[in-house]
């Protein structure tokens, strides 16, 4: 999809690309991260016109992953049962995926404000506040600790086959990109 750097930023514009691969359900968490991380850094090879041994992963402090000596590319995983949600882009960002299932309102008692708590009237609302909180603290390099002050700004939140997804970045431009995981060795 880009051959460089320079076509990523699109002339210094900057487009965040979000890849939501579709998994086996039944695949193991280990299994799903390997896949994760080596989309990314095939990705990043790519875009960044490296080999791909040279796209070398460190995390902070708070345990944000990022590409040593590559500063300018920003990435974020998420996964859960079934799919898997990698974002790209030229600045901080923070993507989360669930599986709409059963919420858990012990979660929302811990983390949620009083007015998020009050505007769950669905699983589907649960996992859309949960998901925007996820994506923020990501993107902001914070941690669970910092959840219950999330705030949803430039949050982009969709659904889709049964998963909400959330994307946090300053950059208003998101590109949408649905795969199976077989076609994802394509991309």
């Amino acid at each position: 999809m880009y051959n460089s750097l320079a076509n990523f930023l699109k002339g210094g514009a900057i487009i965040n690309t979000v890849y939501i691969i579709f998994t086996d359900k039944n695949k193991q968490k280990k299994t799903i991260s390997a896949f994760a991380k080596n989309f990314v850094k095939y990705k990043a090879a790519k875009i960044l016109n490296i080999h791909s041994n040279d796209v070398i992963f460190e995390i902070t402090d708070n345990g944000k992953p990022f590409i040593k000596n590559h500063l300018e590319f920003h990435f974020n995983i998420s996964h859960t049962s079934g799919a898997v949600a990698v974002a790209l882009g030229s600045s901080p960002i923070g993507i989360d995926i669930e599986r709409i299932r059963k919420a858990d309102m012990r979660v929302a008692e811990r983390f949620f404000s009083t007015s998020e708590k009050m505007a769950i009237k669905s699983d589907t609302d649960f996992f859309a506040i949960w998901t925007k909180k996820e994506a923020f603290i990501k993107k902001n390099d914070l941690t669970l600790s910092h959840l219950k002050k999330a705030n949803s700004e430039n949050i982009y939140t969709f659904e889709k086959d049964g998963y909400i997804i959330s994307v946090c970045s300053d950059d208003s431009e998101n590109r949408i990109i649905f795969l199976d995981e077989k076609e994802s060795d394509n991309s």
